[in-house]
């Protein structure tokens, strides 16, 4: 309690069969820092003003979360690691809309630009021996994608609306290469022309 005012609380322990929390309260008996240990669950939250949660650091079942609230408790960001693989994910939201998402993979690591709906719009990949950039239609297929992967250096393609290659700008032994496909992705021209 108030060391002045017996009346007013400070602190609260808590604690049933669930678990166990503890409060720590402002002037106006806000809880303004929660430690919760409940289940597989623990969070230390830390409260605004007004009582709403600001930041949360949560381990649930192994895997550690941080999450950084902005108005109208919606996430802004989101640091985690996900448990079975070790690998870690950042998200950044807008208004708990997603609107970027940075994480290791089984290959190397993956940025994606999503929209609301939480669809890629455009992402980047990186392995051990190449890099790629695609940009996603809105049927989700590859529209366009820059690649350090081609014959003899890196190469872009411009996609038609079924994913067929359509133009491809790239490099092959001699010199650069522009080849142009038809909608099935078969070859219609090329300079320098390539031999059939």
């Amino acid at each position: 309690v108030h060391p002045g005012d017996p009346s007013r609380a400070r602190a609260r322990l808590f604690a049933d069969q669930e678990g166990a929390w503890l409060a720590l309260m402002d002037k106006e008996e806000k809880t303004r820092l929660l430690l919760t240990v409940e289940k597989d669950e623990t969070e230390f939250r830390l409260n605004g003003a007004g009582g709403k949660c600001k930041a949360s650091l949560r381990l649930d079942k192994d895997e550690p979360q941080l999450n950084l609230f902005g108005p109208e408790d919606k996430i802004g960001v989101q640091i985690r690691v996900e448990a079975a693989e070790g690998r870690g994910v950042v998200g950044v939201c807008e208004g708990g809309k997603p609107r970027a998402v940075m994480k290791a993979t089984e290959i190397g690591s993956a940025i994606s630009v999503v929209h609301d709906g939480g669809l890629t719009r455009m992402t980047m990949i990186g392995t051990e021996t190449n890099g790629e950039l695609i940009g996603i239609t809105q049927d989700m297929k590859a529209g366009v994608k820059i690649s350090a992967d081609g014959q003899n250096g890196g190469y872009i393609t411009v996609n038609n609306a079924v994913g067929k290659a359509g133009v491809i700008l790239s490099n092959i032994d001699m010199c650069g290469a522009v080849i142009v496909n038809d909608k099935a992705g078969n070859l219609i021209a090329s300079l320098p022309s390539v031999p059939e």
